[in-house]
């Protein structure tokens, strides 16, 4: 427990400027959950457990009678020889740190079988009321997790990291002579060029799709951007991705955690009030300028955004009343100039000095690492 919770301390603080805006997104009250409740547990039966972990093909397009989420979400083939070696693993390491457990050696042993123990349940998802992955959402940020089947990927790593410590443990005690060392070393060989061709196949005409011939270069995105807002991202040939290649927003987004629906067709920033004083308005990624020319009547420029905390302004103060209505801000008639909505997400700069806290204090304890070594 304690190797994952550094994975994850690790993992938290490397990914700061990233993870600290999702944290303040998912807890902010313009944050809309999309999911439809089912009453049908995300659950993993045997059936689906055989399929996961030994069956070849994954049965590619097909659901079992329990299986809610697409075979992407479960496929984690490793075959019945790599299943009956984690399972020895698991168990040399169980029984063999138990009487060493007050020696670093035993408890280092036992805390990555009991870590690889705990993952596998955790992704059985929801079998039971104390299910680990029915309590864990009892826990701040957990709670917005889904999809428990995901858990098999840490699992599998875990559970690689408690047969190397087995396969250790059985040569200092027992040693192993060098043609058994080959011998071995072969095998493994073998069984990893088995799961590359194999999971390869998984994925051979999956993605049938023309490519895109989009090329990227610096700095050189639209500076005005339009808005599809009549496809559905459920229809064919992925109408969403295809939009934001072609540099364009796209209104029905499928994705099931987003905000609350404000924004509709029409330019990013207008005027909404009678005189029309918008004009000239440019679009980047975090910025959208515009121009307010001269008038009698006073300006109503709206954000034709949904609207989350992060957007700032240099033209007054942001009304926000409802997360689905429009955010503006009023200019005073007689007013000119240039002006931008801005957006950065909340926490991003704290993130930002988390992440560069960690990689000092990882060179500093690699160095000295490294000086203990030589």
């Amino acid at each position: 427990i304690v190797v994952a919770a550094a994975f994850g301390v690790a993992a938290l603080a490397y990914s700061a400027p990233k993870l600290l805006p999702v944290v303040q997104f998912v807890s902010s009250p313009f944050f809309f959950d999309t999911r439809n409740p089912t009453e049908k547990p995300d659950l993993v039966t045997m059936e689906i457990l055989e399929q996961t972990y030994l069956t070849p093909t994954q049965k590619v397009g097909s659901r079992l009678p329990m299986q809610r989420h697409g075979w992407h979400e479960y496929g984690n083939y490793i075959g019945i020889g790599s299943a009956v070696a984690l399972a020895l693993g698991l168990i040399w390491a169980l029984f063999a740190a138990l009487p060493r457990l007050r020696t670093p050696e035993g408890g280092f042993g036992l805390g990555l079988a009991v870590t690889t123990i705990f993952l596998f349940m955790l992704s059985l998802g929801e079998f039971s009321s104390v299910a680990p992955a029915v309590l864990i959402q009892k826990l701040p940020l957990f709670s917005s997790f889904r999809i428990p089947s995901r858990y098999s990927i840490p699992f599998l790593q875990f559970a690689v990291l408690t047969l190397g410590w087995a396969f250790h443990g059985v040569v200092t005690r027992y040693g192993l002579p060098k043609p058994a060392r080959i011998a071995i070393t072969i095998v493994a060989l073998a069984a990893s060029a088995h799961l590359i061709a194999v999971n390869r196949w998984n994925l051979q005409n999956v993605f049938t799709m023309a490519p895109f011939e989009t090329r990227f270069a610096w700095n050189s995105g639209p500076r005005q951007i339009t808005t599809d807002t009549e496809s559905s991202a459920y229809t064919p040939d992925s109408p969403m991705l295809r939009a934001l290649m072609q540099d364009r927003s796209f209104l029905n987004c499928y994705e099931s955690l987003q905000l609350a629906r404000g924004a509709s067709s029409g330019p990013p920033v207008a005027d909404r009030g009678a005189a029309d004083r918008v004009r000239d308005v440019e679009f980047t990624p975090n910025r959208i300028t515009f121009t307010v020319v001269d008038g009698a009547e006073p300006a109503r420029v709206v954000l034709n955004q949904n609207w989350t905390d992060g957007w700032t302004t240099d033209a007054g103060t942001i009304v926000v009343r409802e997360p689905t209505e429009l955010s503006y801000v009023m200019v005073p008639p007689g007013t000119t100039g240039r002006y931008s909505f801005s957006f950065v997400p909340p926490g991003f700069y704290l993130g930002l000095a988390t992440s560069a806290i960690a990689l000092i204090a990882t060179a500093l304890v690699w160095r000295r690492k490294l000086k203990a070594i030589f």
